[in-house]
């Protein structure tokens, strides 16, 4: 599984590359911008309505699902829809109690976006838990410093997939989607 996470603020021409995304294979676009102002309705519009269901929107945007048919998700301490909702998680131990569609665990790595958030075990320290949390049918993915040189690692670990943000968006627009491509092929090499 693979998602990728907006900027925090306005990008150029994002709702085309939200849809070039899903032609190439994004399973979910999360929406998650700070800007009070940030004008949802005007780029849901642009898209397809087969790719707005397959936004996840943080915040309290629920009239957003209503309007144009997108999903929430949720963070720690929300309780809305659970099986239905994507949520975070800032503890693998979380994901045994908690239920979701899938989690978003982080910080995998030294995050790209948030250079504060540091991890507080490897890799090879979340394999146990990642693998009882797969036995229980539970969808993890890696978040936070995730690129194209560790998403195997990630996959390896047990991972259910990856999210991308800053590796994503720092990629020149021209080079973004052929960035998405290589992960996306990483990824799927290791899904089983």
């Amino acid at each position: 599984m693979l998602v990728v996470i907006s900027p925090e603020s306005f990008v150029a021409n994002e709702a085309a590359t939200i849809e070039a995304l899903f032609d190439a294979g994004l399973d979910y676009y999360h929406l998650r911008k700070t800007e009070e102002s940030y004008p949802y309705d005007q780029l849901l519009k642009e898209l397809s309505s087969s790719f707005r269901k397959k936004i996840r929107v943080h915040g309290r945007y629920q009239d957003l699902q209503e309007r144009w048919g997108v999903l929430e998700h949720s963070k720690d301490g929300e309780h809305i829809h659970p099986k239905e909702n994507s949520r975070s998680i800032h503890s693998l131990s979380q994901a045994v109690e908690l239920e979701a569609a899938y989690f978003l665990f982080a910080p995998v790595f030294s995050s790209i976006s948030k250079p504060d958030h540091k991890p507080a075990k490897g890799l090879e320290d979340l394999k146990p838990l990642l693998q009882t949390l797969k036995e229980q049918g539970k969808k993890v993915l890696a978040l936070g410093g995730v690129n194209f040189d560790n998403a195997a690692d990630c996959m390896q670990a047990g991972f259910s997939g990856v999210a991308l943000k800053g590796s994503f968006w720092l990629q020149e627009e021209k080079n973004r989607l052929d960035y998405f491509k290589k992960v996306w092929s990483i990824v799927h090499k290791h899904t089983y």
